[in-house]
């Protein structure tokens, strides 16, 4: 069984929301999830996190250690960059349905960004320790998220390479030109 219920590591505490059939299936409509059964995700949503949040609220601070990922079941966040200057910028918004942060599982480096609720907004989180805990009871779960979480990261290191190889291009291009 894979029923956890640990500290929540990033958000503090222990989540007290409801769960619901709807979070099983926000995260069967997530890439990441895909490969996982229905009964597969029913075992998931027990031990996602669920937390509200109000409008103006810190969802993930900038510069803290990544730990873990998160879903907006419900409203809408802005992601913030701060400026050398120590001012803030808005880079972008996302909303309901949209995944923030999947490659965190296995990477601890700080986060770049934080996020601001911008208005009363309900996210889910699942953390490097409920994915460690996934694998030491059910290693089959495990297995499947891993698995996926190396196709996408494979995906986005390839159009990376794609990126840079036509950067490079151009800029051998713009060379000879001057």
């Amino acid at each position: 069984m894979l029923h956890v219920q640990t500290p929540d590591p990033e958000w503090g505490g222990f989540d007290q929301g409801q769960k619901t059939l709807s979070v099983s299936d926000l995260l069967g409509d997530l890439p990441l999830f895909e490969l996982l059964t229905k009964n597969d995700l029913l075992k998931l949503e027990r031990i996602v996190h669920v937390r509200m949040f109000t409008t103006g609220e810190i969802v993930i601070r900038a510069n803290a250690p990544r730990l873990g990922l998160y879903v907006i079941q419900a409203g809408s966040a802005q992601v913030v960059r701060r400026n050398p200057d120590g001012t803030s910028r808005s880079i972008g918004k996302i909303g309901t349905g949209e995944l923030i942060g999947e490659f965190s599982l296995l990477d601890s480096s700080p986060r770049t960004s934080g996020i601001v609720a911008l208005e009363p907004s309900t996210l889910i989180g699942f953390f490097q320790p409920d994915l460690m805990a996934v694998i030491d009871t059910d290693p089959q779960i495990g297995f499947k998220i891993l698995h996926r979480l190396t196709q996408m990261m494979a995906e986005q290191h390839r159009r990376d390479m794609s990126q840079l190889r036509q950067l490079r291009k151009e800029l051998a291009a713009a060379k000879t030109v001057n």
